[in-house]
């Protein structure tokens, strides 16, 4: 089989300049776009642009007529042009794009016809002339009776041939960067299988000291390259620490940094040897727990905290780490706290459905008329190290304000000592009885919660024409 790309200046095939990464070469790369308004079938398996169809197991069906793909009228672009499609649900044909891509590969997908179906994205390998598809799956999506938004996913570093399956689905303005072959060394940093950019900021979030955490230094390039690290702290720094101070082509480093014995904070640089290379930052932080601070993992309601709402205590979405969870709008407050002058409070979130909703942090001095934090917290599908820092000093009850959402390991606040009066209803609040008959009796209820230390005792004295049934002595605190 003949591996061709034809270059047009045409809507067929549209190369962009754009200006790579320092430390890759050539200082150049091309970005592939193809809509397929231009494309014709040259043969049974091959488009006009050098896309080819494989199968794996060689049994070739091919383009065009009742074959199984077509570049058939209809697109994204006010649906007068054309578009790759296959109306066949037992698909097991593909289309390779025969040239090497990189970086964010993003289209536009339909249904093929009155059905929705998917299109899925495997990486393909090349021996020679010969294209194979491998099990690694790319991305999928199904598809609908309209275009929708554009649609993308990440291809990660280096370059990989990208196989399509569609199942009852068409596709159209596909784009990616075409990947050129590094010269020289290059610097990635990454977090597990994430890339990096930098400034990147690390926060430790509330931690035991000698806590450490590792980042990978990969060297994506063909010649080694020399790295050193360097931190700045006013505070004892993260002993940063190289495994290597040279990184082989296709090679890693790994960078450790240890939480020290107290809170602290620092810029970490990573400098290449290279000119033409960035050096790379992280902003890190970590807090050492207090002992004379609450701290509550939440993995059940702790004593002296109350909620509003549907709060309760369950294994959030299949999480191993167990949290508070509420379901609808609603509040879980701490015990009366005293807030010191820069008190920082900690705590991690998330939210657990797809409409996300902001978490709002809220102070009170009677756990009633709330105050809301300067900072909102947009939650996401991932746990949050969240911190707060601009609740005034005092005493306050702490609120998390939110909903579909969790929380876990809250920490900042010292528990008020002594006696804590609070009730659910608002001071000189005017309370309707109604209408009540003559002689005739009408009765409210309310709750005086005690989350102090100390045992309170609370007097009633009965208004005009009103009477309390029974004064209560409280002989335990949270009674």
């Amino acid at each position: 089989m003949k591996d061709y790309f034809n270059l047009r200046k045409s809507k067929l095939l549209l190369f962009t300049l754009l200006t790579m990464m320092a430390g890759t070469s050539p200082a150049w790369a091309e970005t592939l776009t193809e809509t397929f308004d231009e494309v014709t079938v040259t043969s049974r398996y091959l488009l006009s642009n050098g896309w080819v169809m494989i199968h794996n197991n060689g049994n070739y069906q091919g383009f065009g007529g009742s074959y199984d793909y077509q570049i058939k009228s209809g697109n994204y672009d006010g649906e007068t042009g054309n578009s790759l499609y296959c109306s066949y649900s037992d698909n097991n044909e593909y289309v390779v794009i025969p040239t090497k891509l990189t970086g964010t590969f993003t289209y536009y997908a339909k249904r093929a016809d009155s059905s929705n179906g998917t299109i899925t994205f495997f990486e393909a390998t090349k021996d020679g002339d010969t294209f194979t598809v491998t099990s690694t799956q790319l991305a999928a999506t199904s598809t609908s009776s309209s275009w929708g938004d554009q649609k993308s996913f990440d291809l990660g570093d280096g370059g990989k041939y990208v196989a399509i399956r569609l199942i009852k689905s068409r596709i159209d303005q596909i784009s990616a960067t075409i990947y050129e072959e590094a010269s020289g060394p290059a610097l990635a940093v990454k977090d597990g299988d994430t890339k990096l950019t930098s400034p990147y900021t690390y926060n430790f979030g509330l931690a035991t000291a000698n806590t450490t955490k590792t980042f990978t230094l990969s060297n994506p390039g063909t010649a080694a390259l020399g790295v050193s690290v360097s931190e700045t702290s006013e505070t004892g720094g993260f002993g940063a620490t190289l495994s290597s101070t040279t990184i082989v082509a296709g090679g890693n480093a790994t960078l450790t940094l240890t939480m020290p014995s107290t809170s602290s904070s620092s810029t970490v640089t990573i400098t290449p040897d290279a000119t033409d290379i960035n050096p790379f930052v992280i902003n890190v932080s970590g807090t050492i727990r207090d002992a004379n601070k609450i701290y509550e993992t939440l993995s059940s309601q702790p004593e002296g905290w109350t909620t509003t709402g549907t709060w309760s205590f369950n294994e959030t979405s299949g999480a191993t780490t167990t949290a508070w969870y509420i379901s609808n709008n609603a509040r879980l407050v701490t015990p009366l706290l005293t807030v010191a002058n820069d008190e920082v409070f900690i705590f991690e979130a998330k939210g657990n459905y797809d409409g996300y909703h902001d978490l709002q942090v809220e102070y009170s001095t009677d756990g009633t008329n709330w105050t809301t934090s300067e900072t909102s917290i947009e939650m996401t599908s991932d746990w949050q190290n969240i911190t707060i820092s601009d609740i005034p000093a005092g005493k306050y009850y702490i609120a998390l304000h939110t909903a579909y959402s969790s929380i876990r390991n809250f920490y900042g606040g010292e528990k008020v000592a002594g006696a804590s009066f609070a009730i659910n209803i608002a001071e000189n609040a005017i309370q309707d009885f109604g209408s009540v008959r003559f002689n005739a009796i009408a009765e409210k209820s309310y709750t005086v919660t005690n989350n102090g230390d100390a045992n309170l005792t609370v007097t009633f004295t009965n208004a005009a024409d009103f009477y309390v049934l029974k004064t209560v002595k409280f002989t335990k605190p949270n009674s």
